[in-house]
């Protein structure tokens, strides 16, 4: 098939992903997010490689590789979607794509020689993850995202106002 095709797939699919689960892990947690998600994606690629395909034989010296990966793209992926729930998605998830960069770094460590425009190319990755990092707002100008409310008495001393920006006040009542 098309590689510029399925590349464009992927990226649809990666972006609807992380922006549905950003919303939902905020809600019940990206633990929770990341074991469907798993479960799901291991259903289906099971499902299509039973209709299509045949199951993978491996061999004993190799099939470390992939229980490597595996653990390691589960791991990812919660860590994708824990920094989506803790902050913007506008510097999550750019810090969290430049992985090809590390990819071609960690390709060096093992003793593969980069091509100059690699190098190009991985120095403009990190710089533009950097660049955004740098341009996310800190501090109070977060606050307008609603994740960080306040805790503040009423005059009368008998409730409490969870006063948030987005989502406005609640009021709770005191304990006697």
């Amino acid at each position: 098939m098309n590689p510029v095709l399925l590349g464009s797939l992927a990226a649809l699919c990666w972006g609807t992903l992380d922006f549905l689960a950003g919303k939902v892990s905020r809600a019940i947690g990206p633990i929770q997010v990341t074991a469907t998600v798993t479960a799901i994606g291991l259903a289906l690629i099971t499902l299509w490689l039973w209709a299509f395909g045949e199951f993978p034989a491996f061999q004993q010296s190799v099939i470390w590789w992939p229980l490597f990966a595996g653990a390691g793209y589960a791991f990812a992926t919660l860590c994708l979607f824990a920094a989506i729930a803790s902050g913007p998605v506008s510097l999550a998830v750019p810090v969290t794509m430049s992985y090809p960069a590390t990819s071609v770094l960690v390709a060096a460590a093992l003793g593969t020689v980069p091509t100059p425009i690699q190098l190009i190319f991985v120095a403009l990755i990190l710089g533009g993850a950097l660049l955004v990092a740098l341009g996310e707002p800190a501090g109070e100008e977060r606050e307008a995202t609603g994740r960080h409310r306040t805790l503040l008495p009423d005059k009368d001393q008998r409730s409490f106002s969870v006063r948030s920006r987005r989502h406005g006040s609640l009021v709770l009542p005191a304990r006697p």
